[in-house]
């Protein structure tokens, strides 16, 4: 039957970007992951995710902005994209009305590339774990899909990898916004 084959092909999808996301895991804590450094237009990334991630929002209903910069950027393409995209993905997924935007802002020297959401926003007390593997806070995640709870953990990793700050705000009832 059609909805017994829909239900194993969730699960080994699901089962797949488990694998998938523990072997970058094990990569980047072991080393083997190396960041290759080199500069690239900050406008390109942040358009090439809008444009990713546009149909997404449109079958939430939710609106995606990129607000971008003419500024050139001096690191791993691959790894901050990556990073960008399980920030923009969370953004989407729990976002339930309103706008998720993608920008970026000078910052003395330094770019500084921003997703901020409109979701449901993490409760102060529970901000400390929503980087540690596996972690899906109930409160928040909540009829809002299937996260394995490993997308914040591989950005943290991105980010000391790439010896990038990585910032993290959120007000319950407002949303978050991740630097």
């Amino acid at each position: 039957d059609s909805v017994t084959v829909d239900r194993i092909d969730s699960a080994l999808s699901r089962a797949e970007q488990l694998i998938s996301e523990l072997r970058e895991v094990a990569r980047v804590d072991s080393g083997r992951r190396q960041p290759e450094i080199a500069p690239f237009a900050a406008d390109a990334l942040l358009r090439e995710l809008y444009a990713e991630f546009l149909p997404e929002a449109c079958s939430r209903g939710l609106r995606l902005r990129v607000r971008s910069s003419s500024l050139w950027l001096h690191s791993d393409r691959q790894l901050l994209t990556r990073a960008l995209q399980n920030l923009l993905c969370n953004a989407l997924k729990y976002s339930r009305e309103g706008t998720v935007l993608l920008g970026a802002r000078r910052r003395g020297a330094r770019l500084e590339i921003q997703v901020l959401d409109q979701g449901p926003g993490v409760p102060e007390e529970h901000q400390s774990r929503i980087f540690q593997e596996f972690e899906r806070l109930s409160s928040v995640s909540d009829g809002h899909g299937e996260g394995l709870g490993l997308g914040l953990a591989i950005v943290k990793r991105y980010a000391a990898l790439l010896d990038l700050p990585l910032r993290f705000a959120s007000e319950p009832g407002r949303g978050s916004v991740f630097s």
